[in-house]
């Protein structure tokens, strides 16, 4: 027999932590305000053995386990959308530069790609009622969107009856996503921590991480689920242009990026 949504949750357990726009939240009391440009009611949670049913699987090479610190995560629930949304961040060590062209490196002069404390980007949102993913909303070229909807893309491990994993390529060394139907994919646990982005956000802040991205991008996953939003970076900064030039050029993993929605 199925396991419904709602008895499966039960199974494993919640610890949720209930928030609304713009409160903080009780397991970083540190942490900064949630951004004022968010509007919608948000329930924010991070059972851990939760975010393990739905956490992406990575086909990744063995230089990027090597600097993959570890999979952060968190849940959101909102009575305004028929969706829940299961967030996480890939953190790395650095990002290296690539071997590059001419051209490649005269751009690099103005924009370099390299940098410390790498972090990736998947939402994985799903049907509140059932829990069957209808779409990953993923990087896929320097924080640029790339949308998953295709079940050959999702595989079925830690739910007994769900494909509930999107299988994801890391692309070396930028670390953006390629869908990946191959599933030569892994969780990162053996290799690197599996842990609560809410507990990690105050630090992060501290880190720099958020001052070029969207705000709103950043705590409202359904901000980047409408498809009206084409990048995590917030608009007019260095970054959200230097990718897109990037991208214009072909350079930087440009031959790798994967459909995206990009404006």
């Amino acid at each position: 027999m199925p396991v419904s949504r709602r008895r499966f949750v039960a199974t494993i357990g919640t610890a949720a932590v209930a928030t609304v726009a713009g409160s903080s939240s009780a397991s970083a009391d540190s942490a900064p305000e949630w951004s004022s440009a968010v509007t919608t009611e948000i329930n924010r949670s991070d059972d851990l053995e939760e975010l393990r049913t739905y956490q992406p699987l990575f086909n990744i090479s063995p230089a990027a386990r090597e600097k993959l610190i570890g999979l952060y995560g968190w849940k959101a629930t909102s009575p305004e959308h028929p969706t829940d949304a299961y967030y996480y961040w890939a953190r790395y060590t650095h990002q290296e530069p690539a071997s590059a062209s001419y051209l490649d490196r005269a751009v690099g002069v103005l924009a370099s790609d390299a940098h410390l404390h790498d972090t990736e980007p998947v939402i994985v949102f799903v049907d509140s009622e059932t829990g069957k993913p209808e779409q990953a909303t993923v990087t896929g070229y320097h924080h640029y969107a790339t949308d998953v909807t295709d079940g050959r893309y999702f595989i079925q491990n830690e739910h007994p009856d769900l494909a509930t994993h999107v299988t994801l390529g890391v692309v070396d060394p930028w670390h953006h996503y390629t869908r990946d139907a191959t599933h030569q994919v892994a969780t990162v646990e053996g290799f690197a921590e599996f842990g609560s982005w809410l507990d990690k956000r105050a630090e992060w802040a501290d880190d720099g991480m958020y001052e070029n991205s969207s705000n709103a991008a950043i705590d409202d996953p359904w901000y980047m689920q409408s498809g009206g939003r084409s990048t995590w970076w917030a608009d007019g900064t260095r970054d959200a242009r230097a990718a897109k030039l990037w991208l214009w050029m072909g350079l930087r993993g440009a031959d790798n990026a994967d459909s995206l929605r990009i404006e």
